[in-house]
């Protein structure tokens, strides 16, 4: 029998968070949820003038949904912004990364373009030095340069 999706996939919901975020959803989510609910107890028994038990329960629970739907979609809205800002930080790093690298071989080809002048430099004033030639009948001008 074929299945038409393959479980092995991790199933997104439209208005959903990254699943790095889903830790700090829920923190957002309880912190501003339980303190909303307590005082909505509170106030609810405060208020309370003869009523059971059981009718300031339901009217507690009754008004927790609407508190939790806000709650929810404060800590939506703050971990969405930032899940963004993460994003735009990590783009904005490539982008840093990817220049770094080009400056880093523009420096790069620099210093090997200088090194390997030195060098030839050098073979040049020792070959000059060997056969007798002195250093201002080179056809280029070698300077007095150590070698590295």
């Amino acid at each position: 029998m074929t299945t038409l999706r393959d479980d092995s996939e991790q199933r997104v919901a439209i208005w959903s968070i990254a699943p790095q975020a889903i830790g700090a959803y829920f923190a957002i989510f309880l912190a501003q949820y339980i303190p909303l609910v307590t005082m909505e107890a509170y106030a609810r028994i405060q208020q309370a003038q003869g009523d059971s038990f059981s009718e300031i329960a339901r009217d507690i629970v009754r008004s927790s949904g609407p508190l939790g739907g806000g709650a929810a979609m404060n800590a939506l809205a703050v971990a969405l912004c930032v899940e963004a800002i993460m994003v735009l930080a990590s783009w904005l790093r490539k982008k840093q990364l990817e220049e770094g690298i080009k400056i880093g071989r523009t420096e790069g080809v620099e210093i090997g373009v200088q090194k390997e002048r030195r060098r030839t430099h050098a073979k040049l004033r020792a070959w000059a030095k060997e056969n007798g030639v002195p250093f201002e009948n080179l056809p280029i001008d070698i300077g007095d340069e150590d070698d590295d």
